[in-house]
């Protein structure tokens, strides 16, 4: 059962925020697809578990223009655009019929994707990506290690506990997010036999190409042995149930569940607070992809690489950082010393 499905059958004091928001998602399962209750729900549930789902009555503007603000320091512009969209039409749901007095969603600002100050995007630093994989590996050498031929492998499948499944499938998650600079999105609708098939094939050098599909139009991924290894280890001892795709989520005692965006996101924010460094998600991973390949290659190669349709798409990532100016303008500087004619000793840059 998923987490959706569990909440409508929780038991909340009527009047209540989380009474209320079960009325409401009834009521929009009889209209809507799933896949929108599942949104309205992702998107609705954090708000009670906020404010520990007070009476709606007493919920005010300021609460929710407090909690709005809160979302800019964490989510993208897009997200907060949705979240709030959702916010407005559930509290004009309540007003309507009767629950709040008023409309306090009324004046929250909607956010227009357009015009918002969106924060610049930045690459995640490749120190913290690795302290992730550092913290997640290590959870895992008393089951993985490489056999005499250098191969990954894991010799009793009978002794991985639901733990150690969530951190192989969270490591194999960073893994091709951090390889292939996927979208969250992308990954959430990647199917196993897109994965064994792409992994089947003969491909030089090590290297796979899987089509996945997503926020765009169907997208080329490539990832390199290091992602195929870890695929390999999660087929043998991935729970039972919902093999078709990828990558899954799985509470106790029920069988596993495709993983949606929002899932990948907070696994990703789970890990790094985990592993004590800042807060990066798939996005930023994908801003890091972009810019390793553009330093190595130049923008049109990097373009092929992430398979985009105009150079143009390619530039809107490529953020020219502060340390690579630093760098370029003391290469391109002048090199000698005027008054001894010898080279300069060049500044060590970070």
């Amino acid at each position: 059962m998923r987490k959706p499905e569990k909440f409508l059958l929780e038991p909340h004091p009527d009047g209540s925020y989380f009474h209320l928001l079960q009325r409401f998602l009834q009521r929009e399962a009889r209209r809507n697809s799933p896949r929108t209750v599942e949104r309205l729900y992702y998107n609705l549930h954090p708000l009670g578990k906020k404010l520990q789902n007070p009476p709606l009555a007493e919920i005010s503007r300021n609460d929710l223009h407090a909690y709005q603000q809160e979302l800019w320091l964490t989510h993208a512009a897009e997200t907060v655009r949705t979240v709030t969209a959702d916010i407005r039409h559930f509290f004009k749901w309540c007003k309507k019929r009767g629950h709040h007095s008023r409309n306090p969603a009324k004046r929250i600002k909607s956010v227009n994707a357009t015009r918002s100050p969106r924060r610049r995007a930045h690459a995640v630093p490749e120190s913290d990506v690795t302290a992730v994989f550092n913290h997640l590996s290590a959870q895992l050498q008393h089951l993985i290690h490489r056999d005499i031929f250098g191969n990954l492998t894991t010799p009793d499948t009978t002794a991985w506990g639901n733990h150690d499944r969530r951190v192989l499938r969270d490591l194999l998650a960073l893994t091709f997010l951090y390889e292939t600079g996927a979208r969250a999105g992308e990954l959430s609708k990647l199917g196993s036999h897109a994965m064994n098939e792409a992994i089947g094939r003969p491909s030089p050098a090590c290297t796979y190409t899987v089509t996945v599909t997503g926020k765009t139009e169907n997208r080329n991924r490539h990832f390199t042995q290091s992602t195929a290894e870890l695929w390999h280890i999660w087929q043998q001892v991935r729970p039972a149930g919902a093999d078709q795709y990828a990558i899954t989520g799985w509470q106790r005692n029920d069988p596993p569940q495709p993983i949606v965006a929002n899932g990948i996101s907070n696994i990703l924010v789970r890990r790094c607070e985990d592993a004590g460094v800042k807060v990066f998600r798939a996005n930023a991973l994908r801003h890091a992809k972009i810019k390793r390949a553009r330093l190595a290659f130049g923008l049109e190669v990097t373009g092929r690489l992430m398979d985009h349709s105009s150079l143009r798409s390619t530039m809107n990532y490529a953020n020219i950082e502060s340390d690579e100016l630093t760098k370029a303008a003391q290469v391109t500087g002048l090199q000698t010393d005027l008054w001894t004619g010898k080279p300069k000793n060049r500044p060590q840059t970070r």
